[in-house]
């Protein structure tokens, strides 16, 4: 064989244990109840804040992790820890998906991300739709 179908080989065997590293550390979307039937299992949840429960965080004591509630897709609600920083405006937010596992009853997210409201405003098109003139 020739020296470059060896480093092409080589090459293809890499980037085949890449993916396969890739989709074993992948994390299943499930809801609350598969975190607490198989707590060695990492699983990524999305739902919504619980309404009326408080984020706690203090960055003083601890910058890096927040304490909130959330409810999954099915309404199931558990106490979350998230081992990342607060985002901006984390209160407002519409939808949140966590990458974690649960442990003693707690969700302990790894990952986060946000899903925020909107910034802009569709503008009312009905208000001025007088044609224009042509001269």
């Amino acid at each position: 064989m020739k020296k470059t179908h060896i480093a092409l080989l080589f090459l293809l065997a890499g980037a085949f244990v890449a993916l396969a590293s890739m989709l074993s550390r992948s994390a299943e979307h499930a809801g609350f109840d598969v975190a607490i039937d198989q707590p060695d299992r990492v699983v990524r949840v999305s739902g919504t804040l619980v309404p009326g429960k408080a984020v706690e965080y203090n960055p003083e004591v601890d910058p890096n992790s927040f304490r909130f509630w959330m409810a999954d897709k099915s309404g199931q609600q558990a106490q979350v820890i998230c081992i990342d920083d607060m985002p901006y405006d984390f209160e407002k937010s519409e939808e949140v998906v966590l990458t974690g596992q649960m442990k003693d009853g707690i969700f302990y997210a790894t990952d986060l991300l946000v899903k925020c409201p909107s910034k802009y405003v569709e503008e009312d098109l009905t208000k001025s739709s007088t044609p224009v003139s042509e001269t």
